[in-house]
């Protein structure tokens, strides 16, 4: 059978490295090689959940001690993720 090009899946499969976008022809990325650390090697999976962590950190914890304090909240953002927040199981 004939050789085919790359995987078209090969996007989304987990890699050690992160691809940033950057300002250099011809790719125009910046392509970071991740560290193993303690025999573990780090995955670009393993950095957006690092990322998603820190902000549902940075969002969530605000508006829970607002919201702690406040019986009424006012505002649009504050009523949003008050909404957002109603609907976390217990």
């Amino acid at each position: 059978m004939a050789e085919h090009g790359a995987s078209p899946l090969g996007h989304v499969i987990d890699q050690p490295t992160l691809e940033l976008p950057w300002w250099n022809p011809p790719t125009y990325e910046l392509r970071v090689e991740l560290p193993q650390i303690a025999g573990v090697q780090i995955t670009r999976f393993m950095v957006m959940e690092l990322v998603a962590a820190v902000l549902v950190v940075l969002f969530v914890v605000p508006v829970v001690r607002h919201a702690s304090r406040h019986h009424v909240t006012r505002g649009g953002f504050m009523n949003a993720f008050e909404t957002l927040l109603l609907f976390i199981p217990r």
